[in-house]
């Protein structure tokens, strides 16, 4: 007995046909689904409604949800809870024993379908399960099939044609690639763990098979020349190839969105100001851009020690139009790779809390990011380390990209960064600039990349700072005005007239324990060691306050041995130098001294 569940994601889908000439209405159908046990006999035991066989032939089983008026879509045209009781068409074996093998798969599943024909059936379907009408389906499908036929047209016009083995072979990565994506995206389920590794490599090999083809075949050939000067031509295909790749975004995000297990998106500042987000904004691009300083040192400090170099392929020569060309696509080079080998990766594997399970991902996508850029490793003497040297470097800015990817949740950041570091590396060429815009926008280019980033970020940090040194100064202020002790210690150092260098003196206390008393109230924490010496202040200058007045700042500064006294911390001594001490000293003197005789 083989019991088939419509629970199954990422298996092939028989468009709907039955064997059986009788058709029957929705109503029919609902009225069949709940109908009685007595209405509906079974051999089974009976459970819940959802586990009771169909009452007729070519009818879903209620468990398979709601199919719409096409009947059940399975290969044989009926669905067969009962091959016993319900015949099948007759088909082949291998076809037959396929579609059994599925149905025992789907047997103790539990996913929805995601290419359901007709209204869902909420009775049957778990919350939270994707509800993908025909309509929606059939309009994916064709998404997904414009997007793979343009990344094929795109590779064809770039290939010219081919008419040689290297390039037939190009075009038919980039085929199967395209077909193996369609593939994915419109049968297969987003949670399954190599789906989404297929998807990621599909859309790699799809979006950016031709360059790749085109580095390792610099590389297989040790080409050391320079790459021909750009054309306009070149300008459009790098912005095709951007739209591209923007699109296989969009695409994977859409497939991405029908996973059971949504990652969570906690925003850790949900009152983020304008400010701090344009200053969070530009602290991401300037940090992805000056990323590239630790890769390129990495990349120097391989090369150095395997005795090799690093290629330079790329055209730094020309005049005003070649210089305008090669700032456009140098422009675009973000749009272009930034999309698919960090975006597609952010939306795959979303961060959910561990850091490790990320390093695979940084791994694969430092390796994807380094084939494109193997012809930097072209007629060195020592290929491997060069080899070596390039995937370092790839690997250094792009998990830095990643990383900031995953922190800000946006990808703008990262493809600025991008395009200004590559039109940091094309204005270091020698370019015969003319006309006042081409200069004015050279001067503006070379101002940003090589000091505003760098000045932005030491104004962000001197703007940090001063708002972090306010916000302390305002909250020790209101801590001053609120704490009893700190308003106790502000109290008598006004009494007595002396400074804060003075005052902590004479607590007996140092710069660093009245900060301390500063970062948290004194009344919400025990003192493990209490001040004894600014509490025995305290209570002299109570006694004080009791005998001069409230001038005693100014008597202890007409003698410099109380003012001495003071600060040295022997209050008895301060004490005793008051006028009703010495009183009481004189009349005890005079009460123990003898008596004279005339």
């Amino acid at each position: 007995m083989h019991w088939c569940t419509p629970w199954s994601t990422g298996r092939r889908h028989w468009q709907s046909w039955s064997p059986h000439p009788q058709t029957y209405s929705q109503e029919q159908r609902q009225s069949t689904r709940h109908s009685s046990p007595a209405s509906a006999p079974s051999s089974r035991p009976q459970g819940t409604e959802n586990d009771r066989r169909p009452t007729r032939p070519g009818q879903c089983h209620p468990a398979a949800g709601a199919r719409g008026d096409s009947g059940c879509r399975r290969l044989g045209g009926s669905c067969t809870f009962n091959r016993d009781r319900y015949p099948r068409r007759a088909h082949s074996g291998s076809r037959r024993q396929a579609h059994d093998g599925r149905c025992r798969a789907r047997r103790s599943t539990d996913r929805p379908r995601r290419h359901l024909a007709g209204p869902a059936d909420s009775s049957n379907q778990r919350p939270n399960a994707p509800n993908v009408h025909v309509g929606g389906r059939v309009s994916t499908m064709k998404g997904v099939a414009l997007f793979c036929t343009g990344c094929f047209a795109l590779a064809a016009y770039r290939t010219k044609w081919p008419t040689d083995g290297t390039a037939w072979a190009t075009l038919a990565l980039v085929a199967v690639s395209a077909a193996a994506f369609a593939i994915l995206i419109t049968y297969h389920d987003p949670d399954c763990a190599t789906a989404r590794i297929l998807v990621y490599a599909s859309a790699v090999a799809q979006t950016q098979g031709v360059p790749i083809a085109v580095a390792l075949s610099v590389f297989s050939r040790n080409y050391m020349g320079k790459e021909r000067p750009l054309v306009p031509e070149d300008i459009l295909i790098r912005l095709a190839q951007a739209a591209l790749s923007v699109a296989a975004f969009y695409v994977v995000k859409a497939w991405t969105k029908q996973r059971l297990r949504q990652p969570n998106w906690p925003d850790t500042s949900p009152q983020k100001s304008p400010w701090m987000a344009a200053a969070a904004f530009g602290t991401a691009i300037s940090l992805s851009f000056l990323m590239q300083g630790p890769a390129s040192w990495a990349r120097v400090a391989i090369t150095a020690a395997g005795d090799t170099d690093f290629g330079a392929p790329h055209a730094d020569t020309g005049n005003t139009l070649d210089w305008w060309l090669a700032i456009g696509s140098s422009a675009l080079a973000g749009v272009h790779e930034e999309p698919v080998y960090v975006g597609l990766a952010l939306l795959l594997w979303p961060y959910r809390g561990s850091m490790t399970a990320l390093i695979p991902v940084a791994i694969g996508t430092s390796f994807a990011r380094s084939l494109m850029h193997v012809y930097y490793a072209a007629g060195q003497p020592n290929p491997t380390v060069a080899l070596l040297a390039v995937f370092i470097w790839c690997a250094v800015w792009s998990t830095a990209n990643l990383a900031i990817t995953y922190r800000m949740k946006t990808l703008i950041p990262v493809i600025i960064a991008h395009g200004l570091w590559d039109i940091y590396v094309t204005n270091q060429g020698s370019w015969d600039i003319q006309g006042p815009l081409a200069a004015l926008t050279h001067w503006a280019l070379m101002t940003i990349t090589q000091g505003g980033l760098v000045l932005w970020l030491c104004a962000l940090v001197v703007v940090k700072f001063v708002r972090w040194l306010r916000k302390e100064t305002e909250r020790s202020s209101q801590l001053r005005q609120t704490d009893p002790t700190l308003r106790t210690f502000d109290q008598i150092r006004a009494d007595l007239g002396l400074s804060h260098s003075q005052m902590l003196k004479a607590a007996g206390i140092n710069g660093r324990e009245f900060r301390s008393w500063l970062s948290k109230p004194l009344y919400m924490r025990p003192w493990d060691h209490p001040p004894q010496q600014f509490l025995a202040l305290k209570s002299a200058v109570a006694q004080l306050h009791d005998n001069i007045g409230p001038d005693i700042g100014d008597w202890i500064k007409s003698d410099p041995e109380r003012s001495s006294a003071l600060l040295s911390g022997r209050f008895e001594a301060l004490l005793a130098m008051t006028p009703h001490q010495e009183q009481e000293a004189v009349s005890s003197e005079a009460k123990l001294a003898p008596p004279r005789h005339a």
